[in-house]
């Protein structure tokens, strides 16, 4: 028999172009993985010290109790189970907009909630307006069905929208504008006139607005979050949330979508849509489901108070540290689990930019950061992730601090 010839190769155009152009994500997300010695600050999952960072106690003894009953062994739609949308609608209801069951759909995880909502929302050759940084895959994701993801202007050090770059992009193809609120990784909390200024875009043009509000409930101060649906009577809303941020428990994998639509503009639609799309991966794990309906029974507010505190005092010691060095300028956030600091590459003798401080730091310290290119924060960026236990992350900024201090001029 003849060796295998490559005529057999047969991935479609768009998913080898796309996996090109995003090789150096997925690249990055594959060595995260590789390294167990290091002291990873540069990781998206910030789980990775239960002790400080883990899932309540509620959420445990919700999930375990469902593995118990015997309840969750079997099938459920692959849409979600009918009593956790109703627990969801309960829980996540907007003043003013009715919130029902039929108005929720279950994924595996944020990232899931946002596909499904970019692909019932555009057909190939569409396009959607995204940040120009926050998470790397809703590009991705919208390559990887022949969407275009056009990036709207942000900036960088407040967080505002350019309103007019924001503007200027729409044209007879946009069909959605897709915000992180609170943006991220950069942490930023929006005003309520930064978010009326974006809805009042989106009423214009008759455009939907996927929010991914992953990190509403990791903003540091309580009165600063604002939930994009309850700003607006007339702009369709997909808000889309998970259990990640929400009780520290990422790998379970379940998100969810929430469709905010007073006058019904989208509704029917876009709710089919979703369910019949879902069917391909069969839906979130059904014992994660059972036991999230137990969860949203509890008010987690106190849990989400004090390790928001942590986070903040984490950060506050990260900008603290970081600011004192000439050439480093760390960027306070308000929300979320990272910190992202900006180097200047002028004022050092041998690192001449990110990929080398990134290579250098592991190599004399193990210790890991994040490329800021990697979120889309172009120009000298790089990131920490602030979910650390507090004695670790205030040793590895010392020797973050000794080592810029070794290489600068």
């Amino acid at each position: 028999m003849s060796a295998m010839s490559s005529d057999w190769i047969t991935v479609p155009d768009h998913l080898r172009a796309s996996l090109v152009k995003h090789a150096e994500y997925i690249d990055h997300i594959h060595q995260s993985h590789k390294i167990e010695s290091a002291v990873d600050l540069s990781k998206d999952d910030f789980t990775l010290y239960p002790k400080v960072f883990g899932p309540t106690k509620e959420a445990k003894d919700a999930i375990s109790e469902a593995l118990k009953e015997g309840r969750s062994n079997g099938y459920a739609q692959s849409h979600g189970m009918q009593s956790l949308k109703t627990a969801l609608a309960e829980k996540f209801a907007v003043d003013g907009c009715e919130l029902t069951e039929k108005n929720v759909i279950i994924g595996l995880g944020v990232k899931h909630a946002v596909e499904l909502s970019l692909a019932v929302l555009c057909n190939p050759g569409d396009n959607v307006l995204v940040p120009e940084f926050g998470d790397p895959t809703y590009e991705l994701q919208a390559d990887l069905r022949n969407i275009r993801a056009k990036k709207y202007s942000v900036n960088t050090m407040t967080g505002a929208v350019n309103l007019p770059s924001l503007k200027d992009l729409i044209d007879e193809k946009t069909k959605a504008i897709l915000l992180a609120n609170p943006s991220f990784p950069s942490g930023h909390v929006f005003t309520a006139s930064q978010l009326q200024g974006i809805l009042e875009i989106a009423m214009e043009h008759s455009l939907p607005i996927i929010s991914d509000e992953r990190y509403q409930c990791m903003v540091y101060s309580e009165e600063s979050s604002l939930r994009l649906a309850s700003l607006t009577e007339d702009v369709p809303i997909l808000e889309c949330g998970g259990l990640d941020s929400f009780c520290q428990s990422a790998g379970w994998k379940l998100g969810w979508v929430l469709l905010f639509d007073r006058h019904k503009a989208l509704e029917r639609q876009v709710m089919v849509s979703m369910e019949n799309l879902s069917m391909r991966l069969l839906g979130a794990p059904v014992p994660i489901q059972s036991g999230v309906v137990t969860l949203m029974s509890h008010d987690l507010g106190t849990y989400h108070k004090q390790r928001n505190k942590t986070i903040q005092e984490n950060a506050d010691l990260v900008c603290r540290e970081l600011a004192v060095i000439s050439g480093i300028l760390p960027l306070v956030p308000q929300s979320g689990p990272f910190c992202c600091f900006k180097v200047d590459f002028q004022l050092f003798t041998d690192v001449s930019d990110c990929n080398q401080f990134h290579e250098m730091l592991y190599q004399e310290t193990s210790i890991l950061v994040a490329h800021g290119n990697k979120c889309g924060l172009h120009g000298n960026w790089m990131r920490i992730n602030l979910a650390v236990a507090p004695n670790i992350l205030s040793a590895a900024i010392q020797e973050i601090k000794e080592f810029c201090k070794r290489h600068k001029l």
